[in-house]
């Protein structure tokens, strides 16, 4: 992905980190060693002269200029994403990565047909499909590790329905 060129490694990393909550995942995700993560993490804090990671033993939580990192950090990453867009676009080459978060009610039929006819008329996108319950999928668009979402509304809750039919009758 040309995008991740456009960023700074130790920006990456760190949030990776932010998002994954672990350097050992952190590292896997981003196919490098949990040393060269740890390395980068350090430099940052090293740079700004601050913690950014509250170091927990479940892991790891930004702290508040960790937070303050990690939203510019999410900025500069989707920043870049549509530059590189727009420049493949301005070519006329329509590829590119969409990232889609859903509920698995969509993700079983409705998803998987719908991308696939995108794919016959732009081959060159790539589709990544995060699947999680609908409660969370909203959230993953607004942390920005997605750009749409498909979910199922959730029921009205038990108390709020026998209220409203008590209301009726």
């Amino acid at each position: 992905m040309l995008s991740h060129r456009l960023q700074d490694t130790s920006l990456r990393y760190f949030l990776e980190v932010v998002r994954t909550g672990s350097l050992t995942e952190a590292a896997q995700r981003l196919n490098v060693t949990v040393s060269a993560v740890s390395r980068q993490v350090a430099a940052l804090e090293s740079l700004l002269g601050v913690p950014l990671f509250d170091r927990r033993p479940r892991g790891m939580v930004a702290s508040a200029a960790g937070e303050l990192l990690a939203a510019y950090a999410l900025r500069n990453a989707l920043e870049a994403d549509r530059v590189v867009t727009e420049i493949a676009a301005l070519q006329g080459l329509r590829r590119g990565r969409v990232r889609v978060a859903s509920s698995a009610g969509f993700a079983i039929e409705f998803l998987p047909r719908a991308i696939a006819e995108f794919r016959e008329r732009f081959p060159g996108l790539h589709f990544h499909v995060r699947v999680a319950p609908p409660a969370e999928v909203t959230g993953i668009v607004l942390h920005g590790d997605a750009i749409s979402a498909l979910r199922t509304a959730e029921p009205p809750s038990k108390v709020s329905a026998s209220s409203t039919a008590s209301r009726h009758l």
